[in-house]
């Protein structure tokens, strides 16, 4: 194909865009002028009318929010088919959302599983499971962002793939759905589309696409006609880890057409489920790395070997029932500190809810409402509904206790009993967190476990400076080159801050994680970096789930993996910290997409057990 042919190609589709963004704009237009009618006439009408009116408009409304995001990107893909029954010839478009008018289908369609197959024998499933074959003769493939075609290739039976247009961004400025969605691969879609019923696990290495893939899976799920009666209600709930992750979450599902879903951490969820308001959560408490550790061991050993108690209206007065003959002296004047802030951690969190499960025999969430009187005066009732979600997702299920994860399933419908579960073993942080499902009474079957492989966050370069510090990490061949992984040894924490410094001066765009084993460490970098909005500075914990353009490793010491501290805990313990410490490094290790600097006193490289 001649540079004359692609130009001609590209001005049709630009025109085919301009075209279909008038029809756009004239069915949001028709869709506000259909629902106008004004107070006097609502009143006027019979109650049935008015609730069936008022379903009407809300449907309306909620086609004009996606006519309107279809203007920015009405398209991914276009593909002509001939049936083989009929031997009609039929073109579809695929993208976000459905525009039957302009033949433009949601990605959740039957039809829209062709997207991953080449030219030649298709078939897919209609809604009522009919099959349906067909040839496809041609198949294109687009980026449109803000009305603008930033990628078009086109291939057909006999042709081979070939780029017609391409534009060259320099780097991504956001989320870019339509790129994520038509590169998905076809195993990922046949996740998406897997049976309700019954949980899924998500599984896979940092940067793999898991959490991406499991937020499909719950926009397919509502969205689909198949599935969408059970899972369109508002109904689902999404456990994060933090802050952060929530606002990525709560950012990306509604490009999927999905704005009813709730988003909580578990301690928040909790706090409010024990309506515990006034009380604040911790993740750790104690001064010391010891004294954080010897905590966490004493309750995890009452909370798994001692006689759960009944729940009371004092928090401390029935954690101190099940702690009190497990905490040793210094774990007892621990707990009375932490009961003087009021502050409870993910132990006694998860205590609590099992006490009330014991106490009450289910999960019920007491609700604050204002009601109108007559007068203008309001009046606050508070009622309590029983839990129950139609989805329960779970993401980075591995630092989740086996019986937080117990507790999430009894407030599911128990029909369907419809969990995700998305994260990876190998990047447990946290003591006492599940090894195997059947520690959390959770029945998997193998085609039920997925397992993504592939890495597409990082470079090579930092995969295998990964690999060569004694991971296992696979490194898919079309993944991006890349730089060197840069270790420096640096003898102060100044140093550290004037080499992040420099990195900032050269790299003007793009965010840089600094993260360091303890937040101690890090006061003094928050202090330096605070104005600026680029630079993010983390514990290694606390990046979990989150990435960064450029990732800079710092403070790295000879013993800062050592377990020596610990010597008078148990040996299982000791063996259990050791494995913590090389997940929590793979973790800080994997946040990096282009560019990873280690800064410390000694080369990573030398303390690392391989």
């Amino acid at each position: 194909m001649n540079e004359l042919q692609k130009n001609t190609l590209l001005t049709k589709l630009k025109e085919h865009i301009a075209h279909v963004q008038v029809r756009l704009t004239q069915a949001i237009e028709n869709n506000r002028s259909t629902f106008t009618r004004s107070g006097e006439q609502m009143r006027g009408m019979e109650r049935h009318d008015k609730m069936l009116y008022m379903s009407m408009k809300q449907t309306s409304e909620e086609r004009i929010v996606e006519y309107a995001k279809l203007q920015q990107s009405p398209f991914f893909l276009k593909c002509e088919l001939e049936l083989e029954d009929s031997k009609k010839r039929v073109t579809a478009y695929i993208g976000k959302y459905s525009f039957v008018q302009e033949q433009i289908f949601s990605w959740v369609s039957p039809v829209a599983m062709v997207r991953f197959d080449q030219p030649g024998q298709v078939t897919y499933k209609l809604a009522n499971g009919e099959e349906r074959r067909a040839t496809m003769l041609t198949k294109e493939q687009y980026l449109i962002v803000d009305g603008n075609v930033l990628f078009y290739a086109t291939e057909s039976l006999g042709q081979p793939r070939e780029l017609v247009h391409q534009e060259h961004v320099a780097r991504k400025t956001g989320f870019v759905l339509p790129e994520i969605v038509a590169q998905m691969e076809r195993a990922q879609d046949a996740v998406i589309r897997a049976h309700h019923v019954g949980p899924l696990v998500i599984s896979g290495p940092a940067g793999s696409g898991k959490t991406t893939l499991a937020l499909h899976r719950v926009a397919y799920l509502a969205q689909s006609p198949d599935t969408a009666p059970w899972y369109s209600g508002g109904k689902t709930i999404v456990f994060v880890q933090d802050r952060g992750t929530q606002d990525y979450f709560a950012a990306l599902l509604p490009e999927l057409g999905i704005t009813n879903t709730t988003f909580v951490t578990f301690s928040e969820w909790a706090l409010q489920l024990l309506s515990l308001r006034e009380y604040r959560f911790t993740t750790r408490y104690g001064d010391t790395e010891l004294a954080r550790d010897a905590y966490e061991f004493a309750k995890l050993q009452a909370m798994r070997s001692g006689t759960l108690p009944k729940f009371g209206k004092d928090p401390y007065e029935t954690l101190h029932a099940l702690y009190g003959k497990h905490l040793g002296v210094t774990e007892q004047e621990l707990f009375r500190k932490q009961q003087a802030e009021k502050m409870l951690d993910r132990f006694d969190l998860t205590v609590l809810l099992m006490a009330l499960v014991k106490t009450n025999k289910r999960f019920a969430m007491k609700y604050d409402l204002n009601l109108s009187r007559h007068g203008g005066k309001i009046k606050k009732k508070t009622e309590t509904w029983e839990i129950s979600y139609n989805l329960i997702v779970v993401d980075e299920f591995q630092n989740y206790l086996p019986e937080q994860l117990t507790l999430l399933k009894r407030c599911v419908e128990p029909e369907r009993q419809t969990m995700l579960y998305v994260g990876d073993m190998g990047q447990q942080i946290n003591l006492g967190t599940i090894r195997s499902w059947d520690e959390a009474g959770e029945t998997i079957t193998k085609e039920r476990q997925v397992v993504l492989e592939k890495v597409y966050r990082n470079t090579k370069k930092i995969l295998e400076y990964i690999g060569s510090l004694g991971y296992r990490v696979q490194i898919p061949a079309e993944l991006r080159e890349g730089v060197p992984v840069q270790e420096k040894i640096m003898a102060t924490k100044q140093e550290e801050i004037t080499y992040v410094r420099e990195i900032l001066e050269k790299q003007p765009e793009g965010s840089l994680g600094v993260l360091a084993t303890v937040g101690t460490y890090l006061e003094e970098f928050k202090d330096v970096f605070s104005e600026d909005k680029r630079v993010h500075i983390l514990t290694m914990a606390e990046a979990q789930g989150v990435e960064f353009e450029t990732v800079c490793l710092v403070g790295i010491e000879q013993d800062m993996f050592s377990v020596e501290y610990a010597r008078e805990l148990p040996d299982e313990f000791r063996t259990t910290k050791q494995r913590i410490y090389k997940d929590l490094l793979y973790v800080a290790l994997t946040r990096a997409m282009n560019e990873l600097h280690v800064l410390g006193r000694v080369s990573l490289s030398g303390i690392v057990q391989r």
